[in-house]
Parts: structure tokens; sequence; C-alpha cells
């Protein structure tokens, strides 16, 4: 999901207000899904074209076993993110 080790963003790499999505690990939005937090966005040039990625902070699924959730970062493909439903702020 993240890009290549050692790549450098382009230039078009943009900061932007965090912003809670859903992250879909299974490549087909309709299996594992989990929160994450957008902090960031950019147009990344690969082979054949380009694509629009964000860095996302995410949760893996907790397993039996596990101490706490596992939290990872990086770069992640938009067509792997959806926008999670805005919730009233304080006062709604």
């Amino acid at each position: 999901m993240s890009s290549a080790p050692g790549r450098v963003p382009s230039a078009t790499t943009r900061l932007a207000q965090p912003k809670h999505v859903w992250v879909d690990l299974s490549g087909a939005f309709g299996g594992t899904q989990v929160p994450g937090l957008m902090v960031m966005w950019r147009r990344w040039d690969r082979r054949g074209g380009s694509v629009w990625q964000a860095w996302v902070v995410y949760a893996l699924p907790v397993r039996p076993g596990d101490e706490g959730p596992l939290i990872r970062q990086g770069w992640v493909d938009a067509a792997l993110l959806r926008a999670a439903p805005t919730l009233g702020g304080p006062g709604s």
C-alpha cells in the first residue's frame, strides 16, 4: 500500500485538514476496512500514469493474543479510501 522506500514525494504533495476515512485492506471495498486519519495527499507518477494517494495513519484489526492494536502509516492509493460519515461536533 505504501510507496517504495527512498522515493521522494512529487512536487504536488499537499497538506490536508485531518479527515476520518475508512481504509480498505482487501482491495475490493467489501472486505476488511479499518479506521484511519488522512493528513496529506499527493499525485504520484507511476509507470503507465499517475494516481492520487493520501498519507494515512490507520489501525490494523486486533487479533487474539495481540497486546493492542497495531498502528501503521503510509501512502495509500485513493481508490482504497472512503470518507467516513461526518458526525456532529460538540454542541450538535
